[in-house]
């Protein structure tokens, strides 16, 4: 990024977190690592796109079991038969003191009531990906320091140097290692649940890109406080009929189809950038607070954009600025969620004040389903693809068909029907997205809080789409008995 983008961004952090000159000067150590993660990020666009390509293909080589030891972010595949599942994603969990314990503060009350709710029912849980947030930490001066020290610049050169890769990874495992003991310290009430109230037979976890899960140390952390091998990185829900088994869906967390997060190249891209930058603003992407959520959990008509991102998408009636300011920012912006429709207000009114910070849309969502479509002849007993990662849920969405073929299960060539997301239980304050499977079904829910704490009333919203780029949610009446002795 150029000197513009350095000085633009570190005055809008002051915003955010860049609130003292301490933060401020390790602002600008951690720049130094960001800026070699950056550049490589530039020089490798090719092997990245690449990378991506072949995780579509490698989706594919699983789901028509031709690949059983895929490798890579692939490599553990587990299954399930379970009739009944419920599938959350994107808590970014932290330790009580990091400076971005949204999970916590939000949802952490309200998704143990809801864990006990589907218990209660003999449902098996699923957790797709970023449970625990290992990625941003709370930066130290002499951590930073550290970290700055590891770019190996020219002599006599101000310019963007080198970093030994795994040096560099040498040094975030000790600082993961911290970080993982507090979370599963911190939290302990929340792994109890999942063990007393799920179980082996009834709890599968995925890794995403937040938790860490490729290093061995990291995964033997999670193993000795939950058991051995319950991490997975694929998840297949089969279900038996006519003496036969059928794949219905594939439950994976996405970030393989993230051009930044993809394995092998996260560590050198995705991760430098999260470490690097994030802390500064709100974290792993943005966050919404209860002032945003109530139209989606209180008011009598709710709506929420189902419509799959791309990286040429425009979304507001100012396209030239919105161009500008999504190139400055290096990523498609989600410009339908500020209050002010034209987007260089947005920016001056809302992300400048720190009011709410950009939703990035990293994930190209419509190339997945143009890739499933491309790659697959026979659709009609695809299964359907589930991840996480966008922190938006999804159904039935509206796309850019780039092929000459139609999805199955409809008549509108630009209406994909073989994908879904989960959305996410910690970014959305006393707004909890999840999918729901029964049998071969699967819908798309939220849960909230519309009592107060000492006496909470969940209430539950039924999303379905109306095919026309649009998740409408209703209420649904449930039983509240599995509030009993939540407290």
């Amino acid at each position: 990024m150029s000197l513009v983008t350095y000085n633009a961004l570190k005055l809008l952090g002051k915003a955010y977190e860049l609130k003292t000159d301490t933060a401020i000067e390790m602002f600008d150590d951690l720049w130094e690592v960001y800026q070699v993660g950056n550049k490589y990020r530039r020089d490798n666009k090719k092997a990245l796109q690449d990378e991506v390509e072949k995780s579509y293909s490698t989706l594919t080589e699983i789901i028509r079991r031709t690949n059983l030891n895929p490798g890579g972010g692939f490599r553990r595949i587990g299954t399930a038969q379970n009739t009944n599942l419920v599938i959350f994603s994107d808590q970014h969990m932290t330790h009580r003191g990091h400076r971005h314990d949204y999970f916590f503060n939000f949802n952490f009350k309200l998704y143990c009531d809801v864990l006990r709710h589907y218990a209660d029912r003999g449902f098996a849980l699923v957790e797709n990906g970023d449970l625990e947030e290992l990625l941003i930490f709370n930066p130290t001066p002499d951590e930073a320091e550290r970290r700055r020290k590891l770019v190996r610049k020219p002599w006599g050169i101000d310019d963007i140097g080198e970093i030994n890769w795994d040096e560099l990874v040498g040094v975030r495992i000790e600082t993961r290692r911290k970080q993982l003991e507090n979370i599963l310290n911190d939290n302990s009430a929340y792994y109890k649940l999942v063990k007393d109230s799920f179980g082996k037979s009834s709890y599968y976890k995925i890794a995403g890109n937040h938790d860490g899960y490729y290093s061995a140390e990291m995964e033997g952390m999670i193993e000795a406080e939950l058991w051995d091998g319950v991490v997975k990185d694929v998840l297949l829900v089969e279900r038996k009929t006519n003496n036969k088994v059928d794949l219905d869906f594939v439950i994976t967390h996405g970030h393989q189809f993230d051009e930044s997060c993809a394995p092998p190249h996260a560590k050198m891209v995705g991760e430098v950038i999260s470490e690097c930058l994030s802390w500064a603003f709100q974290g792993p992407d943005r966050i919404w607070r209860v002032s945003d959520t109530h139209k989606w959990n209180s008011n009598p008509v709710k709506e929420f954009s189902n419509v799959l991102s791309s990286e040429s998408a425009t979304t507001t009636g100012h396209p030239d600025l919105e161009v500008i300011l999504e190139a400055f920012m290096g990523h498609e912006v989600a410009w339908e969620y500020f209050e002010n429709e034209d987007p260089y207000m947005a920016f001056v009114k809302e992300v400048c004040t720190g009011d709410e910070f950009f939703k990035y849309r990293h994930m190209n969502e419509d190339a997945l389903a143009n890739a499933i479509l491309r790659l697959n002849p026979d659709l009609e007993d695809f299964p359907t693809v589930i991840c996480g990662h966008t922190h938006e849920p999804r159904d039935r969405s509206k796309f850019h068909n780039s092929t000459n073929r139609l999805p199955p299960d409809t008549n509108d060539r630009n209406l994909f029907t073989r994908y879904m997301n989960t959305g996410s239980a910690g970014r959305f304050e006393n707004l909890i997205w999840c999918i729901e499977i029964t049998g071969s079904k699967a819908k798309i829910y939220s849960w909230s809080n519309s009592g107060t704490e000492g006496n909470p009333v969940m209430k539950k919203v039924r999303w379905k789409s109306d095919d026309e780029g649009k998740l409408i949610g209703r209420e649904v009446e449930f039983s509240q008995r599995a509030q009993a002795g939540s407290h």
